[in-house]
């Protein structure tokens, strides 16, 4: 993938899908869109019975996923120090903002 970007040849691209370079970037929207999609496609597809349990299962399961994901991260951002806390703020009041 992105062989455009790979042989030096991202002038092929128009400059609107430059700013896309990066996968990570195009992956939040189809996330959402295809979700979306797939949750009118149950709607439509089932009996608004099963339809409605098949929706309320999808979204326990993405919340589990995202809840994994929230706790690994969580531990992560701890580990460096809160500027926002009283102690570090103190902290800040002796430098010299004035140039």
């Amino acid at each position: 993938m992105a062989v455009p970007f790979k042989y030096g040849m991202d002038f092929l691209l128009p400059a609107v899908l430059k700013q896309f370079a990066s996968i990570g970037r195009f992956a939040w929207p189809f996330y959402y869109v295809i979700i979306i999609f797939s949750f009118i496609f149950i709607w439509k597809l089932f009996s608004k019975k099963y339809a409605v349990a098949i929706i309320i299962v999808s979204i326990i399961l993405l919340f589990t996923e995202g809840l994994s994901y929230h706790i690994i991260i969580r531990k992560e951002i701890s580990k460096s120090p809160n500027i926002f806390q009283k102690e570090s703020i103190n902290n800040l009041k002796n430098i010299n903002y004035h140039y």
